[in-house]
């Protein structure tokens, strides 16, 4: 087995290990949640059900994000492998922290700090897998396919500012410490269609604003 093929079969690998942890996390939000003594109470104190809905879509949503990681920027370097494991330690540790959101509400701001770290370790892994391969592979992009994924790279170090700043709102103003994640779906749509540049290095390469609506 060459060089080439050994790293395609670790990245394989690592790719079918990540789904697994995933799967599994995915597996435990819902067991997390506690049943209710009376029927009544269901509806009552919907703040672990809300949490659950909020985990349960950022988590499908930072599965697209590994999965796009893998398929477009991922290098098996020693840096990439350990960010890739980062990011699996965030996912593991989710139901753990929504069972801790769950049962503190928002009493004190530790919980939803938590919360926060949890998914800043998985965004802040992918941001540095996504920009070394961006910087890697954007030269044999054509100019359209370039600009797509480095505004993937924007919006995964997006995201990794949000749930930063997250962390200090969420000690500031616990009871209200939700707001950065409602903002999530409207800075993406955003940075999607307003957003064109590219860094320098790319802005800087013959043909790199060669796009077919500027010629």
């Amino acid at each position: 087995m060459d060089e080439a093929e050994r790293a395609r079969h670790f990245t394989r690998r690592l790719e079918s290990f990540s789904d697994i942890v995933f799967g599994f996390s995915l597996s435990l939000l819902g067991g997390r949640l506690i049943v209710p003594e009376h029927a009544d109470a269901v509806f009552a104190d919907t703040t672990a059900l809300s949490a659950f809905i909020v985990t349960f879509g950022a988590l499908v949503g930072c599965w697209f994000l590994n999965y796009r990681m893998f398929r477009d920027f991922f290098e098996p370097t020693p840096l990439t492998t350990a960010m890739v494991f980062v990011e699996l330690a965030g996912v593991a540790l989710l139901p753990y922290a929504l069972a801790t959101v769950s049962k503190f509400d928002f009493q004190e701001p530790q919980p939803l700090v938590l919360y926060d770290l949890v998914f800043l370790a998985v965004t802040g892994s992918n941001a540095v897998v996504a920009g070394r391969g961006f910087r890697i592979r954007w030269a044999a992009w054509n100019d359209a396919l370039r600009r797509e994924m480095w505004r993937r790279v924007l919006i995964q170090r997006m995201l990794t500012g949000l749930f930063a700043g997250a962390i200090p709102f969420a000690f500031v103003f616990p009871t209200v410490g939700w707001i950065p994640y409602w903002t999530i779906p409207l800075l993406t749509a955003l940075l999607r269609r307003f957003y064109r540049g590219l860094p320098a290095f790319a802005r800087d390469a013959p043909g790199a604003f060669a796009l077919s609506s500027e010629t």
